[in-house]
């Protein structure tokens, strides 16, 4: 009989992980600028309040609008700050995603809080 153990050489540090993962959030937020992140939440309650949707629905609406990053990753990052201002707020919901690019990957639905 071996005496094998198993002793991963990655640390599965789930914090550490979410750490790591908020700042390079901030970082892309902080080169997208202030000013997409404060239009951007302006916009998305002003459209779609009171509705829950697909995070890809309101990276259409803000770019059909010249809201727009410099930089594609910084749509991901919007999310994240939309949620912690307390613009979006997270659902059970799942839905495939429409936009072709994203091969119905499945996603998180939002709820969009209302104006007011």
């Amino acid at each position: 009989m071996s005496n094998f153990s198993y002793q991963p050489t990655i640390d599965f540090n789930t914090q550490i992980g979410e750490t790591l993962k908020d700042i390079a959030l901030q970082l892309v937020l902080e080169n997208a600028g202030e000013d997409f992140v404060d239009r951007a939440a302006a916009a998305v309650p002003l459209f779609l309040g009171g509705q829950t949707v697909l995070a890809e629905e309101w990276r259409i609406l803000l770019a059909a609008n010249g809201i727009r990053p410099h930089h594609p990753n910084a749509w991901g990052a919007l999310t994240n700050a939309l949620h912690k201002r307390g613009v979006i707020l997270p659902t059970d919901q799942i839905a495939k995603s429409k936009d072709k690019r994203s091969h119905a990957r499945r996603q998180p639905k939002w709820f969009v809080k209302p104006l007011g």
